[in-house]
C-alpha cells in the first residue's frame, strides 16, 4: 500500500488516492482517504489537511470544499451524495432543501449485505466499504438491492458520527452474514422508492411533485400511523419498522390524490364512537391533528393539512372564528342540537323533536350529530313562530274539521310535514308565517263588507250544500275561480268568508277531475302522510290543476293510478280485515323471513311491502 507523507502543506493534496465513488457520501470518502494514506482514525487525517471532522459531518461548505481539494474529486459529485448545510437544521441535498429530522444522523446506518460485497476481493474493510448516500435519509429503512432490512447503530460515542464502517459494522464476513441472516427480508416502502427516485431527478406523479418532499414523508408516515395504529398513536413510541409500515401505508393514500386523503379521513371520523355533543376534530383524529395544530408548529405537510382543514370545516359542528389548522373558520357551517338551541334560546329537547320530525336530525342520532346550520336556523325560525293543531283552528277562524282538511289537501303545511317520528305538537304544528300567508291571500281574494249579504253564506254552510269538504270551497276562493267574495269585517279568518252557494257548485266541478290525495290514502288504507310522500318519491302520480288567477294549484289523482299503486304496494292494516289477522302479526311473519319493505314507517309513514313478496305467505 502506498502511503502518503503526513504533510498537510505539501503540494495541498494527495496522491496516489482513492477515486470517489458515485454512490458513496463525503464522509464515506473520507473514510477510505484516511485508511489508504495513513491507516489511523479519520480524525486525525482530516485535523492534518485542516478539516474540522464535525464541520464535514455536518456538511460545512468550507469542509466539503477542502476535501475536494486534496483529493482532487469533482465538488459536483462530492455534493451532490452529501446533505450541505445551508442553516439553523437545514440542509440542501440535490437541490431540496431538507430539515435535519430527514436524516438518519447520528446513528450509523448501514446494509450488511452491501459491505459484504464491498469486502469481497480486498482485504482491508476501512479501504473497501462505502456508505451509500441514501443510506443517510431517515425514510430509507430498506436494501432496494438486497431488500433487507438495514442495520441501525445509535451514536454511543463522539467519533461515531464519522460513520467508520470498519469500526461501527462487523469486521468479518462470518460476522455480517450472521447479521443478514437474522434479518427478515421484505419489499421496500413505496414511499422511500418515492424519495429516492425524486431525488435521482425523475418525475412522480404531478400533484406530489408539487409538494416539499419532507411534506410528503412527514404526513405520509402520520396518516399511515393514524390509519394503522388508531388516532391516539404516538410517532416517537413506534418502531422503526412500524413507521417504515406507517409510511408505506400513508404514502398509497397520498399518491391516489386528495379524493382518497378524503375517503380516509371520512373512515377515520365514521369510526368515531363518539355520544357527546362537543365530539370535536381532536377527539376523532387525535395526533393526525394535533400534530398539525397549534402556532408553533411550523412543519410542512402538504396538502394534508389543508384537505384534513376543509374536511374539519365540513363535518364538524364548530362556531365562527374557530382556528383549525392555522385558519379560522369564516362562518358557521354546522350546528348540533345543543349548539343550536344556545344561538336561538330554544329548549333542547323541544328543538331536538322538532329537528327529527323535519328530519334534518335521525332518530338515533348521537349528540354530536351535525346539520347544515342554514337549515336549521331557517327551520327553528319556523319552531319559534310555530302553531300547533290545539291552537289552529282558533288562529285560522274556522272549525276544527275544516282546520284537518286544510291540512290534509296541504293549503297548508305542518312543520314536519307528517314525520312519522315526531311527537304529536311538532307532527301538527304549522310556521305562523305560513298561516300569515295563508290569511293574506284569502284577504287578499275577497272584499269586506259590513252587513251580511244577501243570498251568500259561510264557507262551511257553502261546502254542505255543494256536497264538497269545506277545503274545495277554499280552494276555489284562492284560486280565482269565484267572482264573488265578501268579508265580514267584524269577524275574521275563514269563518268571516261568504260566498255564493250556487257560484260554488257550478265551479266546483273545474277542481274536481280525479281524486284527493286523501280519498285515494283511504282507498289504499295508508295514512294521509304516507299518500303525500309517496307522491314525492313519485310513486303516486298527479295532476296539478293550476288556477285562473296563476296564483294557486290543486293536487289530484286518477283512480286508475291508486288502484295500479294498490296492486303493486300493500301495507299490513289493508290486507289485516281481510284475512282476519292482526296487523302486527302480519308485519312480525315477514320481518321474520325478512321480507323487507319497499317503503319504511320511517321514510313514508307506513311500511309498504311488495305484493308479490307477500303473495308468498298470504293468501291476497
Amino acid at each position: 500500500m502506498s502511503v502518503a507523507v503526513r504533510d498537510p502543506l505539501s503540494q495541498g493534496g494527495l496522491y496516489p488516492r482513492p477515486s470517489f465513488d458515485v454512490s458513496e457520501t463525503a464522509l464515506s470518502f473520507a473514510n477510505r482517504l484516511a485508511a489508504f494514506h495513513i491507516g489511523l482514525p479519520t480524525t486525525d487525517f482530516l485535523h492534518d489537511f485542516g478539516i474540522a471532522p464535525m464541520k464535514l459531518v455536518a456538511g460545512e461548505p468550507e469542509a466539503l470544499d477542502r476535501l475536494c481539494e486534496i483529493s482532487g474529486s469533482e465538488r459536483e459529485h462530492v455534493y451532490q451524495n452529501t446533505p450541505v448545510r445551508t442553516g439553523k437544521r437545514v440542509y440542501d441535498l440535490r437541490g431540496h432543501s431538507l430539515p435535519a429530522e430527514f436524516f438518519s444522523r447520528p446513528r450509523t446506518v448501514y446494509c450488511p449485505a452491501c459491505l459484504r460485497d464491498d469486502d469481497a476481493g480486498c482485504s482491508m474493510p476501512a479501504l473497501a466499504r462505502r456508505a451509500r448516500w441514501i443510506w443517510a435519509l431517515e425514510v430509507v429503512r430498506t436494501c432496494p438491492t438486497h431488500k433487507i432490512p438495514l442495520i441501525r447503530k445509535a451514536k454511543e460515542r463522539h467519533d461515531d458520527e464519522l460513520n467508520e464502517l470498519a469500526v461501527r459494522a462487523p469486521a468479518t464476513v462470518d460476522a455480517l452474514d450472521a447479521e443478514v441472516s437474522a434479518l427478515v427480508p421484505r419489499e421496500v416502502s413505496p414511499l422511500q422508492t418515492y424519495v429516492v427516485d425524486r431525488l435521482d431527478g425523475c418525475e412522480g406523479p404531478k400533484h406530489l411533485d408539487r409538494q416539499a418532499l419532507d411534506a410528503i414523508v412527514r404526513s405520509a408516515e402520520l396518516l399511515g400511523a393514524v390509519i394503522l395504529y388508531g388516532p391516539r398513536v404516538n410517532l416517537a413510541s413506534l418502531t422503526v419498522d412500524q413507521r417504515d409500515a406507517a409510511g408505506a401505508r400513508g404514502f398509497t393514500v397520498l399518491e391516489m390524490g386528495e379524493a382518497q386523503v378524503r375517503s380516509e379521513l371520512k373512515a377515520l371520523f365514521e369510526a368515531c364512537k363518539c355520544t357527546t355533543s362537543n365530539m370535536g376534530p381532536q377527539k376523532v383524529f387525535g395526533r393526525l391533528y394535533t400534530s398539525m395544530n397549534g402556532r408553533r408548529v411550523n412543519e410542512d405537510y402538504g396538502i394534508l393539512r389543508r384537505v384534513l382543514r376543509e374536511f374539519i370545516f365540513e363535518n364538524f359542528a364548530l362556531a365562527s372564528g374557530t382556528y383549525v389548522l392555522g385558519l379560522p373558520l369564516e362562518a358557521r357551517r354546522l350546528h348540533t342540537v345543543a349548539s343550536l338551541a344556545g344561538e336561538t334560546g330554544l329548549d333542547n329537547r323541544t328543538l331536538r323533536h322538532a329537528l327529527v320530525a323535519k328530519g334534518l336530525v335521525p332518530t338515533d342520532a348521537a349528540a354530536g350529530f351535525a346539520f347544515d346550520a342554514e337549515e336549521g336556523r331557517a327551520f327553528a325560525a319556523q319552531v319559534v313562530r310555530k302553531v300547533t293543531v290545539i291552537a289552529l283552528p282558533k288562529v285560522l277562524g274556522c272549525s276544527r274539521v275544516t282546520c284537518d282538511q286544510i291540512l290534509e289537501e296541504r293549503i297548508v303545511t305542518p312543520l314536519a310535514d307528517g314525520t312519522m317520528y315526531a311527537t304529536g305538537r311538532t307532527r301538527k304544528a304549522v310556521d305562523h308565517a305560513e298561516i300569515d300567508d295563508f290569511l293574506g291571500r284569502l284577504t287578499a281574494a275577497s272584499r269586506p263588507v259590513s252587513h251580511e249579504p244577501a243570498e251568500m253564506v259561510s264557507v262551511r254552510k257553502a261546502a254542505e250544500k255543494a256536497k264538497r269538504p269545506a277545503s274545495s270551497v277554499l280552494h276555489l276562493v284562492l284560486g280565482g275561480y269565484l267572482e264573488n267574495v265578501a268579508r265580514l269585517e267584524a269577524n275574521g279568518g275563514i269563518d268571516a268568508l261568504r260566498v255564493n252557494p250556487e257560484e260554488v257548485k257550478s265551479a266546483v266541478g273545474q277542481i274536481s277531475v280525479g281524486m284527493s290525495i286523501g280519498d285515494a290514502c283511504r282507498r289504499l288504507h295508508i295514512p294521509i302522510d304516507a299518500g303525500w310522500s309517496l307522491v314525492d318519491f313519485g310513486e303516486l302520480p298527479v295532476t296539478r290543476i293550476h288556477s285562473p288567477n296563476a296564483q294557486h294549484f290543486v293536487t289530484r289523482c286518477h283512480l286508475q293510478d291508486v288502484n295500479d299503486l294498490g296492486e303493486r304496494l300493500v301495507n299490513a292494516g289493508r290486507i289485516a280485515p281481510l284475512l282476519d289477522i292482526p296487523a302486527t302479526e302480519i308485519e312480525a311473519k315477514l320481518r321474520r323471513h325478512r321480507i323487507k319493505p319497499a317503503f319504511r314507517w320511517a321514510d313514508v309513514g307506513a311500511n309498504l311491502f311488495h305484493r308479490d313478496d307477500v303473495k308468498k305467505f298470504f293468501p291476497i
